[in-house]
């Protein structure tokens, strides 16, 4: 195999877009030696750079990760692998990091005001645990399945304590940023995860 670094992307279909899991730090880092291909979980182990992962991959990366970023410490999910030199996968997170700058360079960050995020799979909870880092006061998390809500709310509230977390349906009303993390979007005529109707104007 050549020297090329080859970084591959594993989507949940191949119509999701390349640029969604291809962190600009990263591809404006790669040079002539690196390069990003769409692939499936079977070439993985064929891989002599890395990977990005997005659903439904990131808790069983996160597991098969030797060595954890911070962000993969802390929320148990990971969407970046690289192969280390010892022939062992490290793992990070960017999911967080990368909604944070975006909303942040889009004057969203607004800590006085409540947070909706609706979805509590790997990007729901990369998202919630970056956006109580940067400074809210009240954060709501909704899932089509109550148990996820309930698991990611209890390490959520220990490294958070402060923070005023829960699921309450009422939490729409007056938030001042409601966010789709969930698989909902990804398709043309895919339904909105909640009411924009809902939300004060």
């Amino acid at each position: 195999m050549s020297a090329r670094e080859l970084f591959w992307v594993v989507p949940l279909g191949f119509a999701v877009a390349l640029g969604a899991q291809a962190p600009p730090n990263i591809v404006q880092g790669l040079g002539p030696a690196g390069a990003y291909q769409t692939g499936g979980v079977d070439n993985v182990n064929l891989m002599n750079g890395g990977l990005n992962l997005t659903i439904p991959h990131k808790a069983a990366a996160h597991a098969l990760c030797a060595r954890h970023g911070p962000a993969a410490a802390r929320t148990g999910m990971v969407n970046t692998m690289r192969r280390e030199a010892d022939g062992r996968w490290a793992g990070e997170n960017s999911d967080g990091i990368g909604f944070v700058s975006a909303a942040r360079a889009h004057g969203l960050l607004r800590s006085a005001l409540p947070v909706a995020i609706f979805g509590s799979g790997g990007a729901g909870t990369a998202i919630a645990f970056a956006r109580a880092e940067a400074g809210v006061l009240r954060l709501d998390l909704f899932d089509t399945e109550s148990a996820r809500v309930d698991h990611l709310l209890q390490p959520f509230s220990r490294a958070f304590p402060a923070l005023d977390a829960g699921s309450r349906p009422d939490s729409l009303r007056g938030a001042g940023l409601a966010v789709n993390a969930t698989p909902l979007g990804l398709h043309a005529g895919d339904p909105m995860p909640f009411d924009p109707a809902r939300l004060d104007t």
